[in-house]
C-alpha cells in the first residue's frame, strides 16, 4: 500500500492515496474522515527518529 503524507498535525496525519491503492485494498469501503490503523515500516520509523534527533 502506498500512502503519501501530505500534512502532519499534532495528533493526525493527512495522506494522499493512489487510486490503485484504493482499488486493491479495503480502503474503498472507508469514508473521508473515518479513522483506521496503519503500520509504519521499521525503516521509516528509524529515519523519523534520526531526523527528530537532528532537530534538537
Amino acid at each position: 500500500m502506498l500512502l503519501i503524507i501530505r500534512d502532519i498535525g499534532k495528533s493526525s496525519l493527512l495522506f494522499d492515496i493512489y487510486p490503485e491503492t484504493v482499488n486493491l485494498t479495503n480502503l474503498v469501503e472507508k469514508e473521508i474522515g473515518q479513522y483506521f490503523t496503519i503500520e509504519i515500516d521499521p525503516m521509516v520509523k528509524k529515519v523519523a527518529q534520526i531526523l527528530a534527533k537532528k532537530k534538537l
